[in-house]
């Protein structure tokens, strides 16, 4: 199909749509949020086509998820529901394939197959890397940090699993958690994103309980930033009524 490439919400959605249609028809809403009682741990030799990967990923909130897609800068992050750790990786496919031993990932680019980005190609993404060359687990895309082009929603639906940046101003899966294509689509990029670190060193923690934390620098640096940002404000309001008053003495 031929899909453009854009910058622009409103034809980003549009080429949504049509991928959809396209790939997506009859899909009926999966499951999510059952308790099923598994952990990624006992996953760590489990072939990707085990039917038993459904049960343990439909055990996973849906923000869960897509705050492990959406967050792929430099590392990965935890899926406590079902003990899936965070993980520190190298940016490159050489790092994330070094720390992920045996996770058939790989990585994409910023390449172009005519107009439409590499990562939203359904054909590149799902026919020939997965279907005709049996990845198995993650891809990542390159860095997509401000890169609004490389669009979550198009990217999960082509095939895309994990993205090298951060959500922001980009999380265009947020909301999606009713649409049967898009919770479809995350929930196969989440079990890719889960086999990667399951079959990797990241799972030599025994039955240890995974928990989110915000480490002391990083309320730190939130903390000084706000603190800069409210000084700078300040400042140009001083700054602004300074030059206010000596327009108005100057009139005089």
């Amino acid at each position: 199909m031929a899909d453009g490439l854009t910058h622009e919400e409103s034809g980003r959605a549009a080429i949504a749509e049509k991928m959809k249609a396209a790939y997506y028809q009859g899909v009926t809403m999966p499951t999510v949020g059952k308790d099923n009682g598994l952990k990624v741990g006992s996953f760590a030799t489990t072939e990707r086509d085990d039917p038993s990967w459904a049960k343990l990923v439909e055990q996973v909130p849906y923000d869960e998820m897509i705050n492990v897609v959406y967050n792929g800068f430099h590392l990965t992050q935890p899926a406590p529901t079902i003990g899936l750790p965070g993980t520190s990786d190298e940016n490159g496919p050489q790092g994330f394939t070094a720390t992920l031993l045996g996770g058939s990932s790989g990585m994409g680019s910023f390449n172009r197959l005519g107009v439409v980005w590499s990562g939203a190609h359904y054909g590149l993404m799902t026919e020939v890397l997965t279907n005709e060359w049996g990845k198995k687990g993650a891809a990542i895309t390159d860095c997509s940090v401000m890169a609004k082009y490389m669009d979550y929603r198009l990217g999960v639906l082509a095939g895309q699993d994990l993205w090298d940046g951060y959500s922001r101003e980009m999380a265009t899966l947020d909301g999606l958690d009713n649409d049967p294509a898009i919770v479809t689509a995350v929930q196969r990029a989440f079990t890719n994103i889960c086999y990667s670190i399951s079959h990797s060193h990241a799972m030599n923690v025994g039955n240890a309980t995974i928990i989110t934390i915000t480490p002391w620098w990083h309320t730190a640096i939130m903390i000084v930033a706000c603190g800069c940002t409210l000084a700078a404000l300040v400042f140009a309001v001083l700054a602004f009524l300074g030059a206010k008053k000596a327009k108005a003495e100057v009139t005089e």
